[in-house]
């Protein structure tokens, strides 16, 4: 529905000069995607600006090195190169990841020291949806229940709505 109104609203409303902003996530849309069709008519009617936002990789550089507690030594900041490659930079992929690979044992704490026990044999998941899934298959299926219906409830909700 949102799609039509904003089809609409760029396509056929005379007047004077609109301006539409919009959100979406690149990786979610492809040629079949509503979206993409959408987008296409908007770049034939007129000035269309795409402001693509992406963290820079030194940012995930940043974001290991706090999660980690320390400086990134040459080792570390091979890694977090890695984990930008594979997450596109995405905050929460990137801590997912991490969450997986200390959960495997692919990333241990040694000290006051995040290491890479086995570097050549270090692999990042493809997907972090992978990764994500994998995390809960380990729930109970009822777990996995509260966490679907928690999903569609929203970010903030109350325990008792949830309940019912």
């Amino acid at each position: 529905m949102l799609l039509h109104v904003l089809r609409a609203a760029t396509t056929t409303l005379p007047g004077p000069r609109l301006l539409v902003v919009g959100t979406y996530r690149d990786t979610d849309v492809d040629r079949a995607h509503p979206l993409s069709s959408i987008l296409a008519d908007l770049w034939r009617i007129g000035p269309v600006k795409r402001i693509s936002v992406r963290p820079d990789p030194e940012e995930v550089e940043v974001l290991v090195a706090t999660i980690a507690g320390h400086r990134l030594d040459s080792e570390g900041r091979w890694f977090a190169r890695l984990l930008d490659d594979e997450t596109d930079g995405n905050p929460f992929f990137v801590t997912e990841v991490l969450r997986h690979l200390v959960e495997t044992g692919a990333l241990r704490r040694e000290g006051e020291r995040w290491t890479i026990p086995h570097p050549d044999h270090l692999s990042v998941p493809e997907g972090v949806r992978d990764v994500i899934g994998r995390r809960l298959s380990q729930l109970s299926g009822g777990a996995n229940s509260v966490l679907s219906m928690a999903s569609v409830v929203g970010r903030e909700f109350d325990v008792e709505l949830l309940g019912r």
